[in-house]
């Protein structure tokens, strides 16, 4: 299966890493690389996440974020990625 990420979920993990690096820039790289690690764990077991808030979606969950995802067909498309403390929408 291939990955791909909706311009939402890719403004999201830019944010998250621009607003790390304002402490540390190392941890900030870091926790980018265990996020894309996790979602990329999807291609072999797309069901990893459990059901999502939103009918027809997954929720991946991974250190303090949570990542909503579908599955269409061949691909799994990252929704969002959101910090646990955020509130998520109610639509993706």
């Amino acid at each position: 299966m291939e990955i791909k990420w909706l311009k939402k979920a890719l403004k999201n993990i830019e944010d998250i890493a621009e607003y790390i690096a304002l402490d540390n820039i190392d941890y900030a790289k870091t926790e980018v690389a265990k996020i894309k690690h996790s979602i990329n764990l999807l291609k072999e077991t797309p069901s990893l996440g459990k059901s999502g808030r939103v009918t027809g979606t997954r929720e991946l969950i991974t250190g303090n974020y949570i990542i909503p995802y579908r599955v269409k067909g061949n691909e799994i498309q990252i929704i969002r990625v959101f910090h646990t403390s955020q509130n998520p929408t109610k639509k993706w």
